[in-house]
């Protein structure tokens, strides 16, 4: 599936179209609701292995993703453009189980396209003919879901308004490269493929539980809910810890070198002096909400459209 984005702290780009043709571009495509299900179930099940703080963090546990990207699924494949088959919705799922984690290319049987041709509006890389729907993320408004079909940008490629090829990340300086491998010269994270980052000038993996961490000596791999810690009441040193979740009204922050963090898109509410607070609860449908730095968030598969929470109406991007 195309690798997928966060309006509304939601995973909603969902690729399951498959090379089925229809001269007729005006209606999307259904699959059956346990074909739907089936797939948001693989997809969280990559989630739990390969990044499970996008399950505390996002959604709060498995069932809750589970229902959360089956109602967006649903929503994409009525989309002006989409086709889609119950054996490429499989095949795509069980996909999902063996890519390895540390390779962040969309699985070849997931790399489906639409109908719509390049410079078309879309919602979704699903209508693409391209299989890309370009986001401007400093859009900032009721439509800041929609976007438009590219096609992909090749090795050596300006990746300024448009993604790379899979395979390809977009480096600092805009082109589209092949990332090096684990101890190979780099000069930024960006010249480090999969999820490498650029440490004293060589790739290196993310740090595990219990390393030591730093500026000097690398980040925590936070998919897997590891986060730079300071240890003991002298404060000598910072290790990868795992953070705890917490629902709304629990205490979260770092105390006693311990990190809790605020589950379901809840927000922790910090003291300053204390380095401590409380969680709140994301906001809900139809709330007053805010694109401000540290305002509230919207509950997930909500966005903050004209300053209230509401579901996205991708359909609009392309009626």
């Amino acid at each position: 599936m195309p690798s997928p984005r966060l309006p509304g702290s939601i995973f909603l780009a969902l690729g399951l179209v498959t090379a089925c043709s229809s001269s007729d571009d005006e209606a999307g495509s259904s699959l059956p609701d346990s074909a739907v299900q089936a797939y948001a179930s693989a997809q969280c099940d990559q989630f739990e292995r390969c990044s499970p703080i996008a399950i505390s963090v996002s959604f709060g546990d498995k069932a809750a993703c589970v229902t959360s990207l089956t109602a967006s699924l649903k929503q994409e494949l009525v989309l002006r453009g989409v086709r889609v088959s119950e054996s490429g919705a499989a095949a795509c799922s069980a996909s999902l189980g063996t890519q390895a984690c540390e390779d962040p290319t969309t699985p070849v049987a997931c790399q489906f396209k639409g109908e719509l041709a390049n410079d078309q509006p879309c919602a979704s890389g699903l209508q693409c003919s391209s299989g890309q729907c370009f986001l401007d993320s400093g859009t900032a408004s009721a439509t800041s879901y929609c976007g438009t079909c590219k096609a992909f940008v090749p090795e050596g490629g300006d990746c300024s308004a448009a993604a790379c090829e899979p395979g390809l990340g977009c480096s600092s300086a805009n082109r589209c490269i092949r990332g090096a491998a684990a101890g190979a010269p780099c000069e930024d994270r960006f010249d480090c493929g999969g999820t490498l980052e650029c440490i004293g000038k060589k790739c290196t993996a993310l740090l595990q539980q219990g390393q030591s961490c730093g500026t000097s000596t690398g980040s925590c791999d936070t998919r897997k809910n590891l986060f730079c810690v300071q240890i003991g009441p002298a404060v000598t040193s910072t290790q990868c810890q795992p953070a705890t979740f917490a629902a709304a009204g629990q205490p979260c922050g770092l105390a006693d070198g311990k990190l809790t963090l605020c589950a379901s898109n809840g927000d922790c509410n910090i003291d300053a002096a204390t380095g401590t607070g409380t969680c709140t609860a994301a906001l809900a449908e139809g709330a007053t909400c805010s694109l401000e730095q540290n305002a509230p968030a919207c509950a997930t598969g909500l966005d903050c459209a004209n300053g209230v929470c509401a579901k996205p109406l991708l359909a609009t991007c392309n009626p």
